[in-house]
């Protein structure tokens, strides 16, 4: 697909040159801040001398084959011995790629998304440097990084060329791994999702006893819906479900075993380790 980006010199002429980078859909640019980042897919083979007037720089890129959307951002690049106030790159464009075609302006260009545990829940944060026709963001969870779920909406500020922040607080954030994205809405319904981001919350420690044990282990702990014993290489010896406080490990080999209970939603809300005594 082709990209532009019409350009002209803060410093009378220069030579200039177009800087790319292209990612599929559900990835993130590079960098942290990404706004600062000088990694890029490619950039033109050769420098053009741009006038005070300005001129339109093209460029082919290819597209990788197995996808269907990308997100693409370029930004003119000037020449190193050229510069006289030490502005090397222009600020990033960003937009989107669908494999049929067509292309557009992405309507929110983020720049950082963070999610962090703290004592009340899960708090989510994150920055716009420009937005165009933002019309919301819905945040939404997973316990697997597939399968989401919408847990609120933020308005969003609709046109901005200034760096926003917006914050939520998941009061209802599960014990465990949670994974993060944005859905982002412009006004005319398109759509764009964010890059993921994961809070751990404290699991709870389980009581397990006798230990060592050698055909029954007891517990003392939350109530599980499904329970997995791992030995001492991270695989699964057991797989069972439960609504009991009990488990038989007759069968298992001595040595050290991990036990992790998880909830009916898939959450993991214990864990503990034990040693399984021999004959």
């Amino acid at each position: 697909f082709g990209v532009g980006h019409r350009t002209r010199s803060p410093i009378q002429r220069t030579d200039t040159r177009l800087c790319w980078e292209v990612v599929t859909e559900g990835q993130p640019f590079a960098g942290a801040p990404i706004t600062t980042s000088v990694l890029t897919t490619g950039c033109a083979a050769t420098f053009t001398d741009i006038a005070t007037a300005g001129q339109e720089l093209k460029e082919l890129v290819p597209k990788t084959p197995g996808y269907i959307r990308y997100k693409w951002r370029l930004r003119p690049e000037y020449a190193m011995n050229k510069l006289i106030d030490g502005q090397r790159y222009g600020r990033w464009f960003y937009g989107s790629v669908s494999g049929t075609g067509d292309i557009g302006i992405l309507p929110v260009e983020l720049v950082d998304l963070q999610a962090q545990a703290v004592t009340a829940g899960n708090h989510i944060t994150w920055q716009t440097a420009s937005e165009v026709n933002s019309d919301h963001f819905i945040v939404e969870r997973s316990s697997d990084a597939l399968h989401f779920i919408p847990i609120d909406r933020i308005s969003a500020a609709g046109t901005s060329l200034q760096l926003l922040s917006y914050e939520l607080l998941d009061h209802q954030a599960p014990q465990g791994l949670s994974y993060y994205r944005l859905r982002m809405v412009d006004r005319d319904g398109s759509l764009e999702y964010s890059h993921i981001v994961t809070a751990w919350r404290s699991v709870g420690r389980l009581l397990v006893y006798p230990d060592p044990a050698l055909d029954i282990l007891r517990w003392q702990g939350p109530t599980a819906a499904r329970i997995e014993v791992l030995d001492a290489l991270g695989q699964v010896v057991i797989n069972t479900t439960t609504n009991g406080e009990e488990l038989s490990v007759t069968g298992l080999d001595a040595g050290t075993y991990t036990l992790r209970f998880w909830s009916g939603d898939g959450t993991m809300i214990g864990t503990a380790r034990f040693v399984k005594a021999g004959r």
